[in-house]
């Protein structure tokens, strides 16, 4: 599963901001906010809810994409491939042969769920 770090510098990035733009704009002074947000991004600390509440608002995203703090594997399966860059379209099509194939074979389907998620831990992470 991507980590909040990797999303938080990937918006960022997708944003053309800097870390210390980015800080500044989550309320940082501009000569500690570079090192702030790079804490972030390298998973070393994790934003407080204030700070979650900010990214949501500048980079214009729920919550549920930013943290995926979702049960249901398949939604977070889905949420991974937009943040490795599979978008839109092509994210609901795999979505729903997901579940078709889930309604018609359970057992199949936690079978092919589970090969699924060893080739993106294998080939993507």
């Amino acid at each position: 599963m991507v980590k909040i770090g990797e999303r938080i510098k990937y918006l960022r990035k997708k944003k053309n901001l800097t870390q210390t733009q980015l800080g500044v704009l989550l309320g940082f002074k501009e000569n500690g906010a570079a090192v702030r947000v790079a804490q972030y991004e390298n998973d070393r600390k994790m934003p407080r809810s204030d700070i979650i509440e900010k990214l949501l608002f500048i980079f214009d995203i729920n919550e549920n994409v930013l943290l995926s703090n979702t049960d249901d594997e398949l939604i977070n399966i889905c949420i991974d491939m937009y943040w490795r860059g599979i978008q839109g379209k092509d994210i609901m099509l795999v979505y729903k042969f997901f579940e078709l194939f889930k309604e018609y074979n359970e057992e199949r389907y936690n079978q092919f769920n589970t090969i699924i998620k060893r080739h993106i831990l294998t080939n993507f992470v």
